[in-house]
């Protein structure tokens, strides 16, 4: 009984066409089902303007391709004829034009609203303000759009998040002003708020 086969008696050559038609079918079906899930995505955002894109009634921003957008602004759609569409169309434009280098095609982003009340995160909420930004911007999420998954994620600040921030914001304020009253009543704030976390955390 022989313990093993010697390699001449393969076909090594065959096999490895195999293999390379196999990856090939594997990287064209990929392809394939990218294209689907973005065209279906596509098909959805062409159905609002870009003001419901941006300010749509939740905390979730629409995620899409850099690809996407800039065929958004070139186009002159039907949906985009109101006044706060044409707004944002100004702006990103505008954004878009002075920038040096842009992302890749399928980088995923999204607008962020000027709204005060929408706001994806710590950084955007002292935007709005604190430092007065009043102009829709494109956001980049420094990785490829995943169409595998749902295009629009939750990005609100969670309270107990915010409210830290917030407080350790007035700390430092606090001590840039040299404001010593305020100083303690801030860190009693941010103890007595970690203590509250604390104990959500484990009792619900």
């Amino acid at each position: 009984m022989r313990n093993s086969t010697p390699i001449a008696e393969l076909d090594i050559q065959e096999l490895n066409n195999i293999l390379k038609e196999l990856q090939e079918k594997l990287t064209k079906n990929l392809s394939d089902n990218i294209e689907y899930m973005r065209n279906e995505n596509i098909k959805y955002l062409d159905r609002h303007s870009l003001d419901c894109i941006a300010n749509n009634g939740h905390y979730e921003p629409y995620n899409f391709d850099l690809g996407y957008i800039i065929e958004r602004l070139k186009k002159d759609s039907s949906m985009d004829t109101n006044e706060e569409s044409l707004r944002i169309k100004i702006d990103l434009s505008e954004q878009i034009s002075k920038m040096k280098n842009i992302p890749p095609f399928d980088t995923e982003c999204h607008i962020e609203s000027n709204n005060e009340k929408k706001c994806t995160s710590f950084w955007n909420f002292i935007l709005k303000n604190f430092l007065g930004q009043k102009k829709y911007r494109l956001v980049f999420h420094n990785n490829k759009m995943d169409y595998s998954k749902t295009y629009y994620e939750t990005k609100r600040i969670p309270f107990d998040k915010f409210l830290v921030y917030s407080e350790i914001f007035i700390f430092l304020f606090s001590i840039l002003s040299s404001n010593v009253l305020l100083s303690v009543i801030d860190i009693f704030a941010i103890i007595g708020t970690l203590i509250c976390m604390t104990l959500i955390k484990y009792l619900l």
